[in-house]
């Protein structure tokens, strides 16, 4: 179902963004925010679904766009298109 659709993409996104926090050297408390530039469909999940994401990756925002400015990024697929994620403290 759509729904079960959803909650895998949820589940892997927040997989992604642990193993990025881990690659950056983050610590469990710290608090970051989350930057995400990816097709429209991966950017409604994301906003649906943006309270969850927050508790789930320690985050004070989430943004739906690209910046310069971010401590460990990660640019790669998500279900065959591109996605870049950002986080910085």
């Amino acid at each position: 179902t759509p729904e079960l659709k959803e909650e895998g993409t949820v589940r892997e996104l927040v997989r992604m963004i642990q193993d990025l926090r881990q690659d950056g050297g983050f610590v469990p408390k710290d608090k970051i925010t989350l930057l995400v530039e990816a097709q429209p469909e991966v950017k409604n999940i994301v906003e649906r679904n943006k309270k969850l994401l927050m508790k789930e990756i320690n985050a004070s925002d989430i943004l739906l766009r690209r910046s310069d400015k971010f401590d460990v990024e990660i640019e790669t697929k998500f279900d065959g298109d591109p996605i870049w994620i950002g986080i910085k403290k």
